[in-house]
């Protein structure tokens, strides 16, 4: 076992074996993989602080990882370094029915979660181009797009709030969370929005550890159907008509 996080090591997986790291070398993009040095599976905030702490002192670069379904890159250790692989951390925290909100972890997959909304005749916003397979944490860190983009926009606008650790341990709550004992209910509420400073950022500034998300009923029904045009052009003519006459509730892509 490496010798630079031996000693954190203890209750959640550590990989440095060559084999064993080949699938933290890349996402599904074409961007060039990387070689990480090591890869650990938190399943707590804690564990992230205490990997975090060692990573700092021992100047590793450290990249976030998800369900690796991404197709831009960010996942890829182009550096080397510690890859952190949050798929242990995929419980819902909170289902608060009355303030319409979701808290989950970074790594839960978009089908198990809208599984478990589903009893409450729930959803969220965005589920990503990349699928059920993705995880909620992935789609916040690239800004996703997806089914609801046409009503709800980005993953980006679909959150309350977050929680973070910052690269020097320090434990970091967005949104009216940032209040004691407050929770999440409300984003634009105290100064900036720090929120937003997180989102698309491919765990650049801290590793995302807790992701409120506001909730949707279900439709009553729902119908798929698939539109032919004869070029882009006229594509796009559609949609515009379709945003001007307010058809973006009932249109998903």
């Amino acid at each position: 076992m490496s010798s630079v996080l031996s000693e954190v090591a203890e209750g959640f997986p550590l990989y440095t074996e060559t084999l064993d790291l080949l699938p933290y070398g890349r996402d599904c993009s074409v961007v060039p993989p990387g070689r990480a040095g090591l890869a650990a599976q938190p399943a707590s905030p804690e564990d992230v602080i205490a990997l975090l702490a060692r990573a700092r002192r021992e100047r590793l670069p450290v990249y976030v990882r998800g369900g690796g379904t991404m197709y831009a890159g960010g996942a890829n250790p182009a550096a080397g370094g510690l890859v952190i692989d949050v798929s242990r951390m995929n419980r819902v925290l909170e289902l608060d029915l009355e303030r319409g909100v979701v808290v989950v972890e970074p790594g839960i997959r978009f089908a198990d979660l809208l599984a478990r909304l589903a009893g409450h005749g729930q959803t969220v916003g965005i589920v990503p181009s990349t699928g059920p397979a993705a995880t909620v944490g992935g789609a916040l860190a690239a800004h996703a797009l997806g089914t609801g983009s046409a009503r709800h926009q980005s993953m980006g606008d679909c959150v309350a709030g977050l929680e973070v650790i910052l690269a020097d341990g320090t434990r970091l709550r967005t949104g009216s969370a940032a209040c004691s004992d407050a929770g999440f209910f409300q984003r634009y509420c105290l100064g900036p929005d720090l929120t937003g400073l997180f989102i698309g950022a491919d765990g650049v500034f801290g590793v995302v550890t807790a992701i409120a998300l506001w909730l949707y009923p279900l439709p009553a029904t729902r119908e798929t159907c698939v539109l032919g045009f004869p070029d882009a052009a006229a594509a796009s003519a559609f949609v515009v008509a379709a945003q001007a006459a307010e058809l973006t509730r009932d249109l998903w892509y």
